[in-house]
């Protein structure tokens, strides 16, 4: 073709996404949607559409401003702390042009007691808020994510009373194992500056016989990501409870 290609050494995260998909607002949930506009490319002459989020240099950042071009991107986009979450992260060492850096995720989402409409997460709305330690500004932050697998849970556990990885110990009743799944998952909106009403410092581990009944939250590593298994609680020989696995 006569094309001359340079490796120009930037790394930028740019997901392929269906075309015509948008992205929704994390701050307005429902039909709002977030200020970031798609950048078409070609895959074998066809179409498709891509969004930028992070990138390792600024001038990456420079070249695809325009997709931040509404009113609200770019009153946010002057913003230099990421409070507003919809800018460019640059982020020189996410990636090279031969390695990922990943961070982990620690997965709850498989568990569902104590969700409601409001706290659901992702990616089962049903499912608990993942949990993860690093975001934009933060040194070492990646758009990648390894999933820890949460196998224990506290006895008795309710959605979101775990919002801080630094308190998901054997201690206090989390067993959590490092699988080889790694997903992309950019983060954009808030920085989280709000306040969690069910964070808890306390966690139960061990059963309150004086209760009627206590909840027991676990999952085998072998069922991971795999739904409708049956599942049976055992005393001794006797069956004492069956459940299905959601996910």
């Amino acid at each position: 073709s006569g094309a001359s290609m340079t490796d120009s050494g930037i790394v930028l995260n740019m997901p392929v996404v269906p075309t015509g998909a948008t992205l929704q607002d994390p701050m307005e949930k429902g039909t709002a949607k977030a200020p970031i506009d798609p950048v078409p490319v070609f895959y074998k002459g066809v179409e498709v559409w891509t969004y930028v989020f992070e990138v390792t240099d600024a001038t990456a950042a420079a070249f695809f401003a325009d997709t931040r071009t509404s009113a609200t991107a770019e009153g946010r986009q002057a913003g230099s702390d990421l409070t507003t979450g919809f800018q460019m992260p640059v982020i020189s060492t996410f990636a090279t042009s031969t390695f990922v850096s990943a961070i982990p995720i620690w997965h709850v989402n498989q568990f569902s007691n104590g969700v409601t409409e409001d706290n659901g997460g992702g990616p089962n709305p049903a499912g608990m808020r993942n949990i993860i330690d690093m975001d934009r500004p933060d040194p070492g932050y990646s758009p990648l994510w390894q999933v820890f697998w949460a196998t224990e849970m506290p006895i008795n556990y309710i959605a979101d009373e775990l919002s801080n990885a630094n308190m998901a110990t054997t201690e206090n009743g989390f067993t959590f194992n490092p699988t080889p799944m790694f997903v992309n998952c950019p983060d954009i909106g808030l920085l989280g500056t709000g306040t969690n009403p069910l964070k808890t410092d306390s966690f139960m581990t061990m059963i309150d016989s004086s209760k009627g009944s206590n909840i027991i939250i676990g999952s085998a590593m072998t069922l991971i990501m795999q739904g409708g298994k049956s599942v049976k609680f055992m005393a001794g020989e006797t069956v004492v409870g069956t459940t299905e696995t959601n996910m």
